[in-house]
């Protein structure tokens, strides 16, 4: 009766990502689903026309994270970061870089920690399994994903 619950649950959760991550729908790709009053935004992809560099070698701190609702087991989940790059990148306009991250589940002790990074624009069906959480509002801004962390470390807390 307990596994059959869980696996109800699993359905569930599975159903109502689906509903909300879907990008196929063309009238609600600017427009964020609502889900527990979470509000998810498409994850944007890359392609070779919109202007943006094919990999992005930085340094950042991790300002914003959507964690996957659920942790990575029989299926897979991923979550999204949003980092402010201390430097500007050659051919990178913009402040911040957004990035697709696998298996992203309770990852809070990420959050403003300076990361030195290599990332490749993300791609459609690029990401192992299928559905990406994210409540990352990128404006319209291509995502990333990760190719390498090369460093990772706490910022000190102010007092």
């Amino acid at each position: 009766m307990k596994i059959n619950l869980y696996l109800l649950a699993i359905l569930i959760v599975a159903f109502c990502a689906i509903n909300i991550c879907s990008q196929d729908i063309e009238e609600k790709k600017d427009q964020p689903s609502i889900l527990w009053g979470v509000k998810f935004y498409p994850v944007i992809y890359g392609d070779e026309d919109d202007g943006l560099p094919e990999r992005i070698k930085g340094r950042g701190i991790i300002e914003e994270i959507t964690e996957s609702l659920i942790s990575c087991g029989a299926f897979h989940w991923n979550g999204t970061a949003k980092i402010k790059l201390l430097k500007k990148v050659k051919g990178y306009r913009n402040e911040y870089v957004y990035v697709a991250v696998s298996c992203f589940f309770i990852r809070n002790e990420n959050l403003n920690k300076v990361i030195e990074f290599k990332l490749s624009k993300l791609r459609n069906g690029e990401m192992p399994g299928g559905i990406t959480f994210n409540s990352i509002d990128s404006k319209r801004t291509a995502f990333y994903r990760f190719n390498k962390i090369l460093k990772n470390k706490k910022l000190p807390q102010k007092r």
